[in-house]
């Protein structure tokens, strides 16, 4: 998936309206990490999703990830903050 790619469709029926990739790094080998933002059922969310690399080659998302509502991401950015200065002490 690159930046900008849009998804259409959920799992068990449900549509999920728009999903925009911002971010994604390599997790290991076989998986990355994704950022993106979504909007679902008329409201705006933030997504942290482990994709695979299926057999075509294409980043297949998995349900191991976060999705959180829009007005979230500033506690999530303070979330990632206390862990880097975690990991530098």
């Amino acid at each position: 998936m690159g930046k900008g790619e849009e998804k259409g469709t959920l799992g068990a029926g449900e549509h999920q309206e728009r999903e925009r990739a911002i971010y994604t790094f390599r997790k290991n080998s076989r998986e990355s990490v994704c950022a993106s933002l979504s909007r679902f059922r008329g409201r705006d969310y933030v997504d942290l999703r482990v994709f695979v690399e299926s057999t075509s080659g294409d980043l297949v998302p998995t349900g191991k990830g976060l999705t959180l509502p829009r007005e979230q991401v500033a506690e999530l950015a303070a979330a990632v903050a206390a862990l880097r200065s975690a990991c530098k002490g």
